[in-house]
């Protein structure tokens, strides 16, 4: 019971940090004429949501390691699978980005 509380407070409080820093900030940091700080705030959310994806499938993979009940093989699975398209979009869209300008 300590192994699966445990890990969905884990799981809980980085979903509701994730939230926070890609909603609030994209708004906060988003001006019309300013555009190294609209990149800043696009870094930040996509860059953050990125790392957020890849630490799901890695506390994902350890909740399988470790036997925990609510960590599947098929949560890992589908986690890696959206980290990896996640992954793809963010550098695909930087890449294209800099070939733009």
């Amino acid at each position: 019971k300590l192994c699966s509380f445990y890990w969905f407070v884990v799981l809980r409080c980085s979903y509701f940090f994730h939230l926070f820093l890609k909603i609030s900030l994209p708004f906060v940091l988003q001006l019309d004429n300013v555009k190294y700080v609209h990149y800043l705030g696009a870094g930040l959310a996509f860059g953050l949501g990125t790392i957020f994806a890849w630490l799901q499938v890695y506390l994902s993979y350890r909740m399988i390691e470790i036997h925990c009940t609510h960590g599947t093989s098929t949560l890992f699975r589908s986690r890696l699978v959206i980290a990896l398209i996640a992954t793809i979009a963010v550098v695909g869209s930087i890449l294209f980005a800099f070939i733009k300008q």
